[in-house]
């Protein structure tokens, strides 16, 4: 299991990179300056890859370690209540602590992606500009069609 914690820490310091990414991109929104917005959404593109990446990652170790298709919340009860005194392996404090810490990241993530995405819509509908919101393939209207590039994918299974 100590593997698994290694892991989790990772991809938690990965969505805690992804936290910052998001709020710079809301700030990069309010400033209108179009050039640093094409930018970040590039990045948040290639973080999005690397999400997908990690999750990929993270449900094949679940598999080795037999754990597959529990949740990273599941597996907290599953620790020790304290260390074995060799220093490396982690207790369900330390796993609690990291789950709140991945917790509070994606909690983060999805509020300011919720703002960029409030106030891209609400720059759409002051400038009257509904290019972008009927997806051409249907030509149906779907009020987030034109937006997808200012929202973040999240994992496709809880963690």
């Amino acid at each position: 299991m100590e593997e698994i914690f290694v892991f989790l820490t990772e991809y938690t310091e990965f969505l805690e990179k992804m936290e910052v990414t998001q709020q710079e991109k809301l700030d990069l929104l309010l400033s209108g300056d179009l050039k640093k917005i094409e930018q970040s959404i590039m990045v948040q593109q290639a973080m999005d890859k690397q999400l997908e990446n990690l999750e990929q990652a993270r449900m094949r170790l679940f598999q080795e370690h037999g754990v597959e298709g529990k949740t990273f919340r599941e597996l907290i009860p599953l620790q020790p209540e304290a260390g074995n005194g060799e220093g490396s392996s982690s207790c369900r404090q330390d796993w609690q602590l990291l789950y709140d810490r991945l917790q509070k990241a994606i909690d983060n993530i999805r509020y300011y992606n919720k703002k960029s995405q409030d106030f891209a819509r609400s720059e759409l509908i002051k400038t009257g500009s509904d290019a972008g919101t009927v997806d051409p393939s249907s030509g149906v209207y779907h009020p987030d069609y034109g937006l997808s590039l200012i929202h973040i994918s999240e994992p496709t299974r809880p963690i």
